[in-house]
């Protein structure tokens, strides 16, 4: 079981230091960085991330422009995404 910290849209991840050097050293947490995809669009960017863990089960924690790579990559998984969290984040634009 894997948290995976997904970032919002500096694409650094660095915004998520603070939370994983206070958490337990048994939580097994991933930062995700953007820097290191080649994906340019949502669909191409969670499916980068889910060659990585095709065989875990994981959870997602997403912040804001993330929430539609978290989506994208629930569709991939399935039933390895054991739940998300969107943090200030959407799926589609909003609307009036």
């Amino acid at each position: 079981m894997k948290i995976i910290l997904l970032p919002g849209l500096d694409g650094t991840g660095r915004l998520f230091a603070k939370l994983t050097k206070n958490l337990p050293e048994n939580i097994n947490t991933e930062v995700i960085s953007y820097e290191s995809l080649e994906g340019v669009t949502y669909a191409k960017q969670a499916a980068e991330i889910a060659k990585r863990f095709k065989d875990t089960d994981i959870y997602i924690v997403a912040e804001s422009y993330s929430g539609q790579v978290a989506y994208e990559l629930y569709k991939l998984l399935g039933c390895r995404v054991k739940g998300i969290v969107f943090l200030a984040s959407f799926i589609s634009a909003p609307s009036l």
